[in-house]
């Protein structure tokens, strides 16, 4: 059987390694070139950081699609916003809580659940003429974002309490979101805050889920960086089926030259639709493929010693 190459590695980011630092440690731990992640967390921003490795990366687009959910928790200021949208940023607006309750905080969050149109934040990896708008802003520019179509699939108030000492002012409440590709949990604080017209931030954000992918599955770097100490590392990756539980598997063995399974290729009856090629039941994909017609379309091979040939 040809084995599969790489594959995903769920860890726990703290807050300040931004994310391409994490790449990096997994590039030196594993001493390979080819590492990736799904979804950036900002280094403010702590919790999971799923990193694909070898050929699992070629497979990344599949695994993070504009219908993966990402479950967050959040401690927010009510009464607050800043030009970042979280603790990070100059406070822009200081208007106070008064007067906002706990049940008015669960109302405007439940309104904020569902298909909506979201302002990126300033300080967000969203393009602006070709550059990053949290470069722009680090220069003193404000990137002239627009509203976009986000998601929002669920959200709920965990906790709430009344601001103390030098926030006493404010109030502070817990809540967890989750939302697809393309929303930003700063944006959509900001946007409940203004809802209760007293604005929002975040204060601490932290990812649990990606996927089917939950935190309590992650390593911490200090984790991983001991089992690559002992060469282990490699044994904790996962094959990426399993962040496909829906996909359906198709028996064929591994096709390095793309004889069979390649672009135009006849795929075998009834097949349609994106498939895991499994060399046997129940073991790692070698590859990912989409037939249509009774035609492979596009196969994604998971394994750098089985180039497509089409």
């Amino acid at each position: 059987m040809l084995p599969v190459d790489g594959g995903v590695l769920p860890l726990l980011k703290p807050v300040g390694p931004t994310s391409h630092d994490v790449v990096t440690y997994v590039r030196r731990w594993l001493r390979e070139r080819r590492v990736g992640h799904l979804g950036t967390l900002d280094p403010a921003a702590g919790g999971l950081l799923v990193v694909v490795v070898g050929g699992a990366t070629r497979a990344a687009r599949l695994l993070d699609t504009a219908e993966t959910a990402k479950t967050y928790r959040a401690w927010i200021w009510l009464g607050l916003e800043t030009d970042s949208d979280d603790a990070e940023g100059r406070v822009v607006r200081r208007a106070g809580a008064a007067g906002v309750t706990p049940e008015a905080l669960a109302a405007a969050v439940a309104a904020r659940v569902g298909e909506q149109r979201q302002v990126p934040p300033a300080r967000s990896a969203v393009r602006v003429a070709g550059e990053r708008a949290y470069a722009l802003a680090r220069r003193g520019v404000s990137p002239p974002l627009a509203a976009r179509p986000v998601v929002v699939e669920a959200a709920r108030v965990l906790d709430w309490r009344a601001g103390e000492g030098r926030t006493a002012d404010l109030a502070e409440a817990l809540v967890e979101v989750t939302l697809r590709r393309g929303g930003y949990v700063r944006a959509w604080v900001r946007d409940v805050g203004r809802d209760l017209g007293c604005g929002g931030t975040v204060r601490v954000l932290v990812r649990g889920r990606v996927g089917a992918v939950e935190g309590a599955d992650a390593l911490t770097l200090g984790e991983a960086e001991e089992l690559a100490a002992q060469g282990r590392l490699r044994e904790r990756l996962w094959p990426v089926d399993r962040l496909l539980p829906g996909w359906p598997e198709v028996v064929m063995a591994p096709d390095p030259t793309g004889r069979w399974v390649g672009r135009g290729r006849p795929a075998p009856p009834r097949t349609g639709g994106w498939v895991r090629l499994c060399a046997a039941p129940g073991t790692p994909a070698w590859a990912l493929a989409r037939a249509d017609g009774g035609r492979w379309q596009e196969v994604v091979r998971l394994d750098r010693r089985a180039e497509a040939v089409s």
